[in-house]
């Protein structure tokens, strides 16, 4: 589906607040396959970005903004951090970069996240690259249904979270996959042409997002 939520947690309620069509409008030759296909002209990050402006202009009251690794780009950070003042608690792949000090930053100094000495558990002040801010870094194990495990690394502009705070208030950005998950059962968009091939999708007027946290 090309449709993007945003969803505005405080306490136990979720209500959502801001949403958008990915209109793709840019029809492209796929090299491979030699098919005719379309891409949008506007990134979801830069969407991201807008529904946030929105939900200043809206006065809505949040601290912290929740997203995937999806959306996790140096430019979404900086924008959340300094434009909007706002913190944010992000998912970051593995293979992203940081420099374990100023010092390193200034060097050059750059190693992946999956390489660090972080325990579960613990937190890590750590810079990462393209960011002229420090984040704290924290590492959640956990078992899979099929009882493998994974990992997950989070990132938190807000420096003074710890481990228990960084994975709480993430675990909340879960509402927005439940309420997406609804959307799609109870109002049929997943059978909804433009929500499925965005070619037909014009940009909706919008709400905004959230009191405590806002989950993307």
């Amino acid at each position: 589906m090309n449709i993007l939520n945003c969803l505005y947690r405080a306490d136990e309620a979720s209500l959502p607040v801001a949403f958008e069509i990915v209109r793709k409008d840019l029809p492209y030759c796929e090299v491979e396959t030699r098919k005719l296909k379309r891409h949008s002209s506007i990134t979801k990050n830069e969407h991201l970005r807008q529904m946030l402006r929105v939900c200043r202009q809206n006065q809505l009251r949040y601290r912290h903004v929740l997203t995937d690794n999806w959306f996790s780009s140096k430019e979404n950070m900086t924008f959340i951090k300094i434009e909007m003042e706002k913190e944010f608690v992000m998912a970051l792949k593995s293979n992203r970069t940081v420099a374990l000090s100023l010092e390193d930053k200034r060097q050059g100094r750059f190693v992946r996240v999956d390489a660090l000495p972080l325990e579960e558990g613990t937190v890590l002040q750590v810079y990462i690259k393209g960011l002229s801010f420090p984040v704290v870094l924290a590492k959640q194990v956990f078992t899979n249904k099929d009882g493998s495990t994974g990992v997950l690394y989070l990132a938190s502009s807000d420096l003074l979270l710890d481990y228990g705070r960084i994975t709480a208030i993430y675990q909340k950005r879960w509402n927005v996959e439940v309420f997406h998950k609804s959307v799609k059962s109870n109002t049929g968009l997943a059978r909804c042409r433009p929500t499925r091939s965005g070619r037909r999708a014009t940009t909706s007027s919008r709400p905004s997002m959230r009191s405590s946290n806002s989950n993307c």
